[in-house]
């Protein structure tokens, strides 16, 4: 009897094990079956414009909630505008997944080990100012699906093309970035970003004005920015172009009413670094002088629309020379500020030079001066030797 009911219960036991392995293959094949179009709906959600991707694999079930997936010609379509049909397409993207979280819908997702193989970014606004790029949108509680909150982990994106371009004012910046490592956290109302990356700018053009032409780049982000505002917090922001250090620090707002509060520093900027970001016509002008020193500036930019820009500066032991004839101005010492700003709707701008000390024809000199009304050129100032 005692062996009749044990091979009973054995019995029991393989026949649900084998229910379970079927119901496991049957819903294996289900998620296979509508895991493409099941990813393409959680990211449409997430970014809050529509998602396509050419394939989604499974490489490995690490365990019961975690999946290693595959993603092959990602596209985020972004905001419609008058030609630009796609805001960011990666050619192929992996990570850890809890999918059944995914599934469930839950509020939290973990996302882990996003690794972005090549990333191209074109962020476009068209004559009527409208963007492609306007992508996690504000909280809107009856429109808005998806989870409350979710996080990358130990992301990667190895290389990535960015394009701005804002056809009204004919700007166009374009930039190739490698090694960037993003952490990101993505809340309804706002999301943290922090950014690390290298790279160069292969330019920045201002009409028919064009400068920063393959220039080294170096930065560090972390900023809150709050979606139904634009308004970017930043916690810190470090970046080095061409061997210029910047740091910035401050809030702006880019809503349809601009707002900034930042304050900037550049100090101990080498001359030769900071004057190879200048146009290239600016460059051949005065290629003939050899400049040397360091300058420091620190400035703020406050205000709507068109922001005030006071900024000090300040350099010492400068020497500049022309090839030439060998002439030149050594041992400068200069202070200084600069002011952009406006009253009762106008705007002026204005540069005052306190002092100017050094040796010409190995003669000491003084001078100060100061520029009004750049338009008609005032200049008043003092000079002896």
């Amino acid at each position: 009897m005692k062996l009749k009911r044990i091979k009973r219960i054995v019995i029991i036991l393989f026949s649900l094990l084998a229910f379970a392995v079927f119901l496991w293959f049957i819903s294996w094949q289900i998620l296979l079956f509508y895991l493409k179009d099941i990813t393409e709906d959680r990211l449409t959600q997430l970014f809050q414009t529509p998602v396509s991707l050419q394939k989604v694999q499974i490489l490995e079930w690490k365990s019961w909630n975690q999946l290693i997936i595959q993603v092959d010609d990602l596209r985020l379509k972004g905001t419609p505008t008058d030609s630009v049909t796609q805001v960011a397409y990666a050619n192929q993207v992996s990570a850890i997944i809890p999918i059944v979280d995914i599934f469930l819908k839950k509020d939290t997702i973990h996302v882990h080990n996003l690794m972005v193989d090549s990333l191209f970014l074109d962020f476009y606004v068209d004559n009527d100012r409208k963007k492609n790029y306007k992508l996690f949108k504000p909280y809107e509680p009856n429109r808005v699906k998806g989870p409350s909150w979710v996080q990358f982990h130990n992301s990667y994106i190895r290389a990535c093309k960015f394009n701005y371009y804002f056809k009204l004012h004919q700007r166009d910046y374009q930039f190739e970035l490698q090694n960037i490592y993003p952490q990101l956290t993505i809340r309804k109302e706002d999301l943290d970003i922090q950014l690390d990356l290298e790279g160069y700018s292969r330019y920045l053009r201002e009409k028919e004005t064009q400068f920063m032409e393959n220039a080294s780049i170096k930065f560090h982000y972390n900023a809150t920015i709050k979606k139904h505002k634009q308004d970017n917090t930043f916690k810190e922001c470090k970046m080095e172009i061409g061997s210029v250090p910047i740091e910035i620090e401050g809030r702006f707002y880019l809503g349809w009413e601009r707002d900034y509060d930042l304050k900037l520093n550049v100090l101990n900027a080498n001359t030769d670094s900071l004057l190879n970001l200048f146009p290239k016509e600016i460059q051949d002008k005065i290629k003939v002088y050899d400049i040397k020193g360091n300058i420091n500036i620190v400035g703020k930019i406050n205000g709507k629309w068109k922001p005030e820009f006071h900024v000090n500066f300040w350099a010492d032991y400068v020497n500049i020379t022309n090839t030439i004839t060998k002439v030149g101005l050594h041992h400068l010492s200069l202070r200084g500020n600069f002011f952009n700003g406006g009253e009762k709707g106008k705007t002026f701008a204005e540069l005052k030079v306190d002092t100017l000390s050094g040796f010409i024809y190995q003669k000491p000199f003084l001078a100060n001066f100061i520029i009004k009304d750049f338009n008609r050129f005032f200049l008043n100032g003092h000079f002896e030797m």
